[in-house]
């Protein structure tokens, strides 16, 4: 499908770190679903009005950085041992979510600004919507997190402050 054909292309940052909105919950599980199935090796979420797992557990998941942790605290399994980690940050090993499908329940006041990519894969009906949803990786960059990004993952220098996202057009 078209989807998999953009995820997996060079357009994408080497992290594959993207979110994908969809007006419907059955559409965000759908697309869920199938890239769960083709791309096996990712770590795939999604959101919505009806998940269990604590929002703001997957937005740090998704966007360390921007939330107050990083990739090293996320994947920790110290529980505060190692000098200089917060117990309270570094308690248990999580993954890091690279790719997260959302309705618009994450579509404003929220930092995913980890993510430089966003789909927009239907199109909603008010123009306001979309611009909240670009709008969350689209924010003015704190310099000390994109630093810390840079320290972390030398291998997306060249990458950040680069954003791009893409409306997905229903069939004619």
């Amino acid at each position: 499908s078209k989807l998999i054909e953009l995820l997996n292309s060079d357009e994408m940052t080497s992290n594959r770190k993207v979110i994908i909105f969809s007006e419907f919950m059955t559409t965000a599980r759908y697309i869920r679903d199938e890239l769960v199935k083709r791309m096996p090796d990712t770590v795939i979420v999604e959101i919505d009005s009806k998940t269990t797992e604590n929002r703001t557990s997957v937005v740090r998941r998704f966007s360390p950085y921007y939330n107050g942790s990083s990739s090293e605290l996320l994947s920790c399994d110290c529980k505060g041992e190692i000098e200089g980690h917060d117990k309270k940050k570094c308690s248990k090993k999580e993954e890091e979510i690279q790719i997260l499908i959302s309705t618009d329940v994450l579509a404003e006041g929220l930092n995913l600004q980890d993510s430089l990519r966003l789909i927009n894969y239907d199109i909603h009906w008010n123009p306001v919507r979309l611009m909240q949803r670009i709008g969350r990786i689209d924010r003015r960059l704190n310099l000390d997190y994109e630093d810390t990004i840079i320290a972390d993952h030398p291998e997306r220098e060249s990458e950040r402050r680069k954003l791009a996202y893409w409306n997905f057009l229903p069939p004619n």
